[in-house]
């Protein structure tokens, strides 16, 4: 077959990703239906509009239709009978579908949230304020962090529902600081907020600053939909549940290509979870009532990076271990040694991801007898090695980059 054939045959397809906005989840989608571009031959077009040239229908120009789909230009390519697949999220300002069930791969944000609000509850905050954006799915971000509060035991406290305009002139952002403001003084401390996007957290961040708040002794903020850019940059940086979106735009491409040649391809909706949740300033403490199991959780984040079993625990804080096993079982419902591991393993996460130490120097640093130790460790807590784990923090960061 010649090469004009094999072109003939390759697949036409319109990519639908305004990439001017420096957002990285934009761009990692975009790599990723790239990556599945080459590797299946398809020609790609980065057409926002699926216009094309001399007013011709979209029909005549391509075979689909993958990106971040606005209602607007599905009005227009639902008509014409194009295989699309979309994967525009539902965090984005006064975003209210009218198509809520077109084909596509979207971030599983509950799944996100009720990740958010137990990381809250593990690290003690026993009342939870959920910051969701209005006419953004409002009642749904609330009703998922009801049901996470509920399922953690943790009180559920009034909300503030960012406007999704404030941002368009200096008075309405100005307007929506003093609010914030006003809200953050009427609630109960300490509380941990769950803030529905990396950028407004940081405007959180900033305002808990003025009122001279504590993060994260008297407010925590955590985001379920992080950008690595955004919230390791600045002080505090913002504790952030985090997606793989290469994936998710790889997987939108194989969804695409399915219905491109006529292929069974259900579900036509699909989810993808939570790929990490990444510890960082914001809430990286423990808060209990409990003296003992407090003093007990500052001493291990104050050792964290020392080799630390429960004998050597028990006698720092001079109980006996069997006290300190009840105190934590009454309190945490979880064990002692448990709780070791899961502080140890947040932390090393935080320094393989975001520092360039080797794994000997991180392995040395933090206390085990030699990397092989670690990686042991680290493999039973996490179900990888921490070197597969580095390499894919690292890609994401590389593909950020360009």
């Amino acid at each position: 077959m010649s090469a004009i054939d094999l072109h003939k045959q390759a697949k036409r397809v319109a990519i639908v990703i305004d990439l001017k906005y420096a957002l990285p989840w934009h761009q990692d989608c975009y790599q990723g239906i790239m990556r599945y571009a080459d590797q299946h031959g398809w020609i790609c077009t980065l057409d926002l509009y699926v216009a094309g040239v001399n007013g011709r229908p979209a029909s005549e120009l391509y075979d689909g239709v993958i990106g971040r789909l606005p209602d607007e230009l599905t009005d227009r390519l639902l008509p014409q009978g194009l295989p699309i697949s979309n994967l525009r999220t539902y965090v984005n300002a006064n975003y209210v579908p009218r198509y809520p069930d077109l084909p596509g791969v979207y971030i599983d944000r509950n799944a996100a949230i009720r990740m958010a609000v137990k990381h809250l509850a593990d690290n003690g905050y026993r009342r939870v304020a959920p910051m969701p954006m209005l006419q953004d799915g409002e009642d749904e971000v609330i009703g998922a962090v009801k049901e996470a509060c509920d399922a953690e035991s943790v009180e559920l406290v009034q909300y503030y529902a960012f406007p999704g305009d404030f941002s368009d002139s200096l008075e309405k952002h100005t307007a929506m600081l003093n609010e914030i403001q006003i809200w953050l003084k009427s609630i109960p401390k300490p509380v941990g907020l769950m803030v529905i996007s990396a950028n407004i957290s940081r405007l959180v961040a900033h305002v808990c600053k003025q009122l001279d708040l504590r993060v994260p002794e008297d407010v925590g903020i955590i985001t379920p939909t992080g950008e690595q850019v955004l919230t390791t940059s600045g002080s505090p940086t913002i504790t952030a549940v985090e997606f793989d979106h290469y994936q998710q735009g790889y997987e939108a491409a194989s969804l695409l290509d399915k219905l491109m040649h006529g292929k069974p391809a259900a579900p036509l909706k699909r989810w993808i979870a939570p790929s990490q949740l990444v510890v960082r300033d914001s809430t990286d403490i423990f808060l209990c009532e409990d003296a003992l199991v407090s003093a007990a959780m500052r001493y291990i984040a104050e050792h964290i990076r020392e080799e630390l079993t429960v004998n050597m625990l028990a006698e720092a804080l001079d109980v006996s271990r069997r006290t300190l096993h009840r105190h934590f079982d009454e309190v945490l419902g979880r064990s002692v040694m448990g709780e070791i591991s899961r502080l140890r393993m947040d932390y090393l996460k935080r320094l393989l991801s975001e520092t360039n130490q080797s794994i000997a120097q991180i392995s040395d640093s933090c206390g085990f007898s030699n990397p092989s130790h670690l990686t042991r460790f680290f493999k039973r807590m996490a179900n990888e090695t921490p070197t597969v784990y580095r390499k894919r923090q690292q890609a994401r960061r590389k593909i950020n980059s360009t």
